[in-house]
């Protein structure tokens, strides 16, 4: 299996809205670190860097629309 994993995520401490309250996100630093701990402790295979794409490779995979969401979505957020 390949793994691709940043320690960038560190810089993400995200929240949700669970049952009405805002809490922290279930997909936060720690739970990455944990999975690559039991990714690395299983020996499941190589764990490499994220790569940057430009845009026309996602545009051959994508509709415009969706990659022009994508492009924004988080200064939205």
């Amino acid at each position: 299996m390949l793994t691709v994993y940043s320690s960038d995520h560190r810089l993400h401490r995200g929240v949700e809205l669970k049952d009405g309250a805002i809490t922290e996100s279930f997909e936060n630093p720690l739970r990455a670190e944990t999975v690559l701990a039991q990714v690395r402790a299983a020996g499941l295979g190589d764990v490499i860097a994220p790569k940057s794409f430009d845009r026309a490779r996602y545009a051959a995979a994508h509709s415009t629309r969706y990659v022009d969401f994508l492009a924004g979505a988080w200064d939205e957020w």
